[in-house]
């Protein structure tokens, strides 16, 4: 819609830094909302906006790794988590192809963030289920075509499927390991109950 797409011009990332900036309280994050988007007309866009803010901060939680802000809002401001995040916002455009025509669900911007900050936010997420099991899988082919190892540890420890195909070729995610001599997320896999013999159309 024409009003979104105008909100979400706006959204840069020093708003969303102001945003940030007042969610220890929730009296001046409701001002701040109403603040940037006093010209909207109903009650109705007001909300709208407030849930894409919550949607978008609740994206850059995961990419900093940021576990209690995280936490912070979706106990505290009940932001949404099945915001997805557009593809036109969507700094991983590229390695997320084809997720990212629907747009980058939560989860698998968390695995698609620097593994060093992100695990406990992906351990918190994995098991949510708000995410759709094409969300789930998604995360687990993002997480070994990124060789993200301990990506991939902590969702097979959450009890997500690793047997499906991951693309039209009919590559499953151990294939993919295989074909990308990734050993670590293969033994993962194998370990996780991975069908070693599983064919692809090429063979």
């Amino acid at each position: 819609p024409p009003t979104q797409r105008k909100m979400e011009g706006k959204l840069t990332t020093r708003a969303l830094k102001g945003f940030l900036s007042v969610l220890h309280s929730e009296e001046l994050f409701q001002q701040e909302i109403e603040k940037m988007a006093k010209h909207l007309k109903s009650a109705e866009e007001l909300s709208s906006f407030r849930s894409q803010v919550l949607g978008l901060l609740l994206h850059e939680s995961v990419k900093t790794g940021n576990l209690d802000q995280l936490k912070r809002l979706v106990d505290v401001f009940s932001a949404p988590l099945d915001y997805r995040l557009p593809a036109r916002a969507n700094r991983f455009q590229s390695e997320a192809e084809p997720q990212n025509q629907k747009g980058l669900s939560l989860l698998e911007s968390a695995v698609l963030a620097p593994v060093r900050v992100a695990p406990d936010c992906v351990k918190f997420l994995a098991t949510n289920e708000i995410f759709t099991e094409e969300d789930k899988k998604n995360a687990v082919t993002l997480s070994v075509t990124g060789a993200r190892s301990q990506f991939l540890a902590v969702l097979i420890e959450s009890g997500i499927p690793v047997n499906f195909n991951c693309d039209d070729h009919q590559n499953s995610p151990l294939l993919l390991a295989a074909l990308r001599s990734d050993g670590k997320s293969m033994e993962l896999l194998i370990k996780g109950g991975a069908n070693v013999l599983h064919v692809s159309e090429s063979g």
